[in-house]
């Protein structure tokens, strides 16, 4: 399987920092784009959509979102525990939502941690196309990598 590395830029502004990602109109899952913004799942970081020059740009606003990595030191087992379960689920509960596990950026840099969330904390940007973002492969050393790191 071949997979699609996006461009992601970042922005910083009043709002705090914002990343932005562009794919090719014609690669846009539709059906998972409308649902998604129909109804975010928690642990999708919400993101804007428009199109521009043949392209569709999403945006997603970080917030007071922290990037996993500094999601480290002594904490409580139970803490941990809900931490992996959010970090598996929702790469086995994205059909529901038209979604595809192959969409979610997997790279240690953009997954986020939200400290005020006690469940879900974990934050995924997904893009929603139709070339896939990752492979098994790929799932498996985000799984390694992420281990090692907490």
């Amino acid at each position: 399987m071949t997979t699609t590395r996006f461009q992601i830029e970042e922005r910083g502004g009043l709002a705090g920092i914002t990343l932005v990602v562009r794919i090719p109109e014609g690669d846009l899952d539709y059906k998972a784009l409308r649902t998604i913004q129909g109804e975010t799942p928690s642990f999708i970081i919400p993101f804007q959509s428009r199109q521009v020059d043949g392209d569709v740009e999403l945006t997603y606003q970080l917030g007071s979102l922290n990037k996993l990595v500094y999601f480290c030191g002594s904490k409580p087992r139970d803490l941990y525990i809900d931490l992996w379960l959010s970090l598996i689920n929702p790469l086995t509960r994205c059909d529901d939502w038209f979604m595809s596990h192959s969409s979610f950026l997997l790279d240690l840099d953009y997954i986020y941690y939200d400290n005020n969330a006690p469940r879900d904390a974990v934050k995924y940007l997904y893009v929603p196309s139709v070339r896939p973002c990752t492979d098994y492969a790929g799932l498996k050393q985000f799984v390694e990598a992420l281990s090692q790191k907490i």
